[in-house]
Protein backbone atom coordinates (compact mmCIF):
# COMPACT_ATOMS: atom_id res chain seq x y z
CA UNK A 1 0.00 0.00 0.00
CA UNK A 2 0.94 3.66 -0.38
CA UNK A 3 0.57 6.11 2.51
CA UNK A 4 -0.93 9.43 1.42
CA UNK A 5 -1.56 12.52 3.50
CA UNK A 6 -4.99 11.30 4.55
CA UNK A 7 -3.59 8.01 5.87
CA UNK A 8 -0.66 9.37 7.84
CA UNK A 9 -0.39 10.45 11.47
CA UNK A 10 1.86 12.59 13.64
CA UNK A 11 4.66 11.16 15.73
CA UNK A 12 3.80 10.54 19.36
CA UNK A 13 5.36 11.92 22.51
CA UNK A 14 8.75 10.79 23.80
CA UNK A 15 9.38 11.66 27.44
CA UNK A 16 12.16 9.86 29.29
CA UNK A 17 13.47 12.22 32.00
CA UNK A 18 15.46 9.44 33.67
CA UNK A 19 17.17 8.15 30.54
CA UNK A 20 20.87 7.30 30.57
CA UNK A 21 23.47 8.30 27.99
CA UNK A 22 25.97 5.47 28.29
CA UNK A 23 25.27 3.84 24.90
CA UNK A 24 24.71 7.02 22.93
CA UNK A 25 27.64 8.79 24.55
CA UNK A 26 26.08 12.18 23.83
CA UNK A 27 23.32 14.35 25.24
CA UNK A 28 22.52 15.60 21.74
CA UNK A 29 18.89 15.13 20.68
CA UNK A 30 18.14 13.39 17.39
CA UNK A 31 15.40 12.13 15.12
CA UNK A 32 15.23 9.61 12.29
CA UNK A 33 13.22 9.14 9.11
CA UNK A 34 12.93 5.71 7.48
CA UNK A 35 11.53 5.22 3.97
CA UNK A 36 9.88 2.04 2.70
CA UNK A 37 8.90 0.98 -0.82
CA UNK A 38 6.46 -1.79 -0.04
CA UNK A 39 4.01 -1.90 2.85
CA UNK A 40 1.41 -4.59 3.65
CA UNK A 41 -2.26 -3.67 3.32
CA UNK A 42 -2.62 -3.53 7.11
CA UNK A 43 0.44 -1.30 7.62
CA UNK A 44 -1.63 1.51 9.16
CA UNK A 45 -2.44 -0.72 12.12
CA UNK A 46 1.08 -0.23 13.49
CA UNK A 47 0.02 3.25 14.66
CA UNK A 48 -1.23 1.63 17.86
CA UNK A 49 2.18 0.09 18.56
CA UNK A 50 4.68 2.88 17.89
CA UNK A 51 5.51 6.48 18.72
CA UNK A 52 6.72 6.97 15.13
CA UNK A 53 4.56 8.99 12.79
CA UNK A 54 3.81 8.12 9.16
CA UNK A 55 3.53 10.37 6.13
CA UNK A 56 3.43 10.46 2.36
CA UNK A 57 6.73 10.51 0.50
CA UNK A 58 6.62 10.98 -3.26
CA UNK A 59 10.09 9.52 -3.78
CA UNK A 60 9.08 5.99 -2.68
CA UNK A 61 6.18 3.63 -3.30
CA UNK A 62 5.26 3.05 0.35
CA UNK A 63 5.82 5.89 2.78
CA UNK A 64 8.08 7.44 5.37
CA UNK A 65 8.04 6.81 9.12
CA UNK A 66 9.30 9.62 11.33
CA UNK A 67 10.37 9.53 14.96
CA UNK A 68 9.58 12.22 17.50
CA UNK A 69 12.53 14.11 18.96
CA UNK A 70 14.59 11.47 20.76
CA UNK A 71 17.46 11.52 23.23
CA UNK A 72 19.59 9.23 25.33
CA UNK A 73 19.72 5.47 25.44
CA UNK A 74 15.93 5.27 25.57
CA UNK A 75 15.92 7.09 22.25
CA UNK A 76 18.11 4.38 20.77
CA UNK A 77 15.75 1.75 22.15
CA UNK A 78 12.81 3.54 20.50
CA UNK A 79 14.64 3.23 17.16
CA UNK A 80 15.28 -0.46 17.78
CA UNK A 81 11.64 -1.04 18.71
CA UNK A 82 10.43 0.52 15.47
CA UNK A 83 12.92 -1.48 13.37
CA UNK A 84 11.66 -4.66 15.03
CA UNK A 85 8.10 -3.60 14.26
CA UNK A 86 8.95 -2.88 10.62
CA UNK A 87 10.63 -6.25 10.22
CA UNK A 88 7.79 -8.11 11.95
CA UNK A 89 5.23 -6.43 9.68
CA UNK A 90 7.33 -7.02 6.55
CA UNK A 91 7.92 -3.39 5.61
CA UNK A 92 10.16 -3.69 2.55
CA UNK A 93 13.12 -1.43 1.78
CA UNK A 94 13.68 -0.77 -1.93
CA UNK A 95 16.73 0.64 -3.69
CA UNK A 96 15.15 4.11 -3.81
CA UNK A 97 14.70 4.31 -0.04
CA UNK A 98 16.78 6.35 2.37
CA UNK A 99 17.44 6.69 6.08
CA UNK A 100 17.78 10.29 7.25
CA UNK A 101 19.21 11.38 10.58
CA UNK A 102 18.66 14.76 12.24
CA UNK A 103 21.00 15.84 15.03
CA UNK A 104 20.12 18.82 17.17
CA UNK A 105 22.23 21.98 17.25
CA UNK A 106 21.49 24.19 20.29
CA UNK A 107 19.99 27.64 19.74
CA UNK A 108 23.27 29.26 20.75
CA UNK A 109 25.32 26.79 18.76
CA UNK A 110 26.37 28.82 15.70
CA UNK A 111 30.06 27.99 16.17
CA UNK A 112 29.20 24.34 16.82
CA UNK A 113 27.16 24.26 13.61
CA UNK A 114 29.88 25.88 11.48
CA UNK A 115 32.58 23.54 12.79
CA UNK A 116 30.38 20.51 12.16
CA UNK A 117 29.65 21.71 8.61
CA UNK A 118 33.37 22.16 7.97
CA UNK A 119 34.16 18.69 9.33
CA UNK A 120 31.46 17.09 7.18
CA UNK A 121 32.73 18.99 4.15
CA UNK A 122 36.18 17.47 4.59
CA UNK A 123 34.96 13.95 5.46
CA UNK A 124 32.34 13.66 2.68
CA UNK A 125 34.33 11.00 0.83
CA UNK A 126 34.44 8.77 3.90
CA UNK A 127 30.77 9.06 4.87
CA UNK A 128 29.64 8.63 1.28
CA UNK A 129 31.86 5.56 1.07
CA UNK A 130 30.00 3.87 3.93
CA UNK A 131 26.67 3.93 2.07
CA UNK A 132 25.15 2.33 -1.00
CA UNK A 133 24.16 5.06 -3.46
CA UNK A 134 22.44 4.38 -6.77
CA UNK A 135 21.68 6.97 -9.44
CA UNK A 136 18.03 7.46 -8.44
CA UNK A 137 18.82 7.98 -4.76
CA UNK A 138 21.66 10.32 -5.69
CA UNK A 139 19.03 12.89 -6.72
CA UNK A 140 17.97 13.05 -3.07
CA UNK A 141 21.43 13.09 -1.47
CA UNK A 142 23.60 15.02 -3.89
CA UNK A 143 27.03 16.35 -3.05
CA UNK A 144 27.04 19.61 -1.10
CA UNK A 145 27.86 22.82 -2.96
CA UNK A 146 29.99 24.89 -0.60
CA UNK A 147 33.54 24.97 0.70
CA UNK A 148 35.57 26.28 3.64
CA UNK A 149 35.50 29.91 2.47
CA UNK A 150 31.71 29.80 2.11
CA UNK A 151 31.35 28.39 5.61
CA UNK A 152 33.67 30.98 7.11
CA UNK A 153 31.77 33.77 5.36
CA UNK A 154 28.33 32.54 6.42
CA UNK A 155 28.15 34.94 9.37
CA UNK A 156 28.54 35.00 13.13
CA UNK A 157 24.95 35.16 14.33
CA UNK A 158 22.19 32.60 14.23
CA UNK A 159 20.10 34.72 11.86
CA UNK A 160 22.88 35.27 9.33
CA UNK A 161 23.98 31.64 9.35
CA UNK A 162 20.40 30.40 9.01
CA UNK A 163 19.88 32.77 6.09
CA UNK A 164 23.06 31.39 4.48
CA UNK A 165 21.73 27.83 4.70
CA UNK A 166 18.65 28.73 2.64
CA UNK A 167 20.89 29.06 -0.43
CA UNK A 168 21.34 25.30 -0.60
CA UNK A 169 19.16 22.36 -1.58
CA UNK A 170 17.66 20.27 1.20
CA UNK A 171 18.39 17.22 -0.95
CA UNK A 172 22.14 17.35 -0.33
CA UNK A 173 23.71 14.39 1.49
CA UNK A 174 24.49 16.82 4.32
CA UNK A 175 21.48 19.10 4.51
CA UNK A 176 22.45 22.44 6.03
CA UNK A 177 19.01 23.89 5.18
CA UNK A 178 17.64 21.80 8.06
CA UNK A 179 19.37 24.23 10.44
CA UNK A 180 17.06 27.00 9.25
CA UNK A 181 13.90 24.88 9.35
CA UNK A 182 14.48 22.70 12.39
CA UNK A 183 17.68 23.76 14.15
CA UNK A 184 19.30 20.47 13.15
CA UNK A 185 21.99 18.94 10.99
CA UNK A 186 20.50 16.34 8.62
CA UNK A 187 22.56 13.43 7.26
CA UNK A 188 20.82 11.91 4.22
CA UNK A 189 23.49 9.67 2.70
CA UNK A 190 22.51 6.35 4.31
CA UNK A 191 20.51 3.92 2.18
CA UNK A 192 17.16 2.71 3.45
CA UNK A 193 17.19 0.07 6.16
CA UNK A 194 15.10 -1.66 8.81
CA UNK A 195 18.20 -3.13 10.45
CA UNK A 196 18.36 -1.81 14.00
CA UNK A 197 22.11 -2.27 14.18
CA UNK A 198 22.56 -0.05 11.11
CA UNK A 199 20.28 2.60 12.59
CA UNK A 200 21.68 2.68 16.12
CA UNK A 201 25.33 2.62 15.09
CA UNK A 202 24.72 5.44 12.62
CA UNK A 203 23.04 7.57 15.27
CA UNK A 204 25.84 6.96 17.78
CA UNK A 205 28.53 7.69 15.20
CA UNK A 206 27.16 11.05 14.13
CA UNK A 207 26.11 12.26 17.57
CA UNK A 208 29.60 11.57 18.88
CA UNK A 209 31.30 12.96 15.76
CA UNK A 210 29.42 16.26 15.99
CA UNK A 211 30.20 16.50 19.70
CA UNK A 212 33.89 15.95 19.04
CA UNK A 213 34.37 18.34 16.11
CA UNK A 214 32.35 21.10 17.77
CA UNK A 215 35.04 21.26 20.45
CA UNK A 216 37.84 21.73 17.91
CA UNK A 217 39.08 24.90 16.24
CA UNK A 218 38.82 25.49 12.50
CA UNK A 219 42.57 24.93 12.27
CA UNK A 220 42.41 21.63 14.11
CA UNK A 221 39.59 20.35 11.89
CA UNK A 222 41.51 21.38 8.78
CA UNK A 223 44.69 19.66 9.96
CA UNK A 224 42.82 16.45 10.78
CA UNK A 225 40.69 16.17 7.65
CA UNK A 226 41.75 18.76 5.08
CA UNK A 227 44.13 18.59 2.15
CA UNK A 228 44.54 15.44 0.10
CA UNK A 229 44.14 12.95 2.93
CA UNK A 230 42.66 9.60 1.96
CA UNK A 231 39.35 8.46 3.49
CA UNK A 232 41.21 5.76 5.42
CA UNK A 233 43.39 8.42 7.05
CA UNK A 234 40.35 10.50 7.94
CA UNK A 235 38.69 7.44 9.41
CA UNK A 236 41.57 6.92 11.83
CA UNK A 237 40.81 10.33 13.30
CA UNK A 238 37.08 9.63 13.32
CA UNK A 239 37.67 6.32 15.10
CA UNK A 240 39.57 8.13 17.85
CA UNK A 241 36.74 10.64 18.24
CA UNK A 242 34.00 8.03 18.47
CA UNK A 243 35.62 6.08 21.32
CA UNK A 244 33.37 3.15 20.45
CA UNK A 245 35.10 0.07 18.94
CA UNK A 246 31.86 -1.62 17.89
CA UNK A 247 30.56 1.41 16.00
CA UNK A 248 33.96 2.01 14.40
CA UNK A 249 34.13 -1.61 13.26
CA UNK A 250 30.62 -1.32 11.83
CA UNK A 251 31.59 1.76 9.80
CA UNK A 252 34.81 0.15 8.64
CA UNK A 253 32.96 -2.94 7.38
CA UNK A 254 30.40 -0.82 5.55
CA UNK A 255 33.16 1.16 3.83
CA UNK A 256 34.96 -2.03 2.81
CA UNK A 257 31.76 -3.50 1.33
CA UNK A 258 31.36 -0.51 -0.97
CA UNK A 259 34.94 -0.48 -2.25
Amino acid sequence: MYIDDDDGWEAGTFEKPNTTYDRLGSTRRFGIELEFDELPNDALEVEEHTIFGAKEDGSVNGGEFVSPILYGDDGLEACEDFCDLARLNEFEVGRNCGFHLHCDVPEDGVDCFKRAVLAYHYTYDFWKGTSEINNRRHDYCEEHRFGPDDIEGSGDTQDTVKHWTTRFSRYAWFNVAAYHRFGTIEIRVHEGTRDKKDVVNWVIAHARFIDAVSELSVGQITRLFGGSKKPSTKFRSIRTMLMHPEVSEHLEKRYALNH
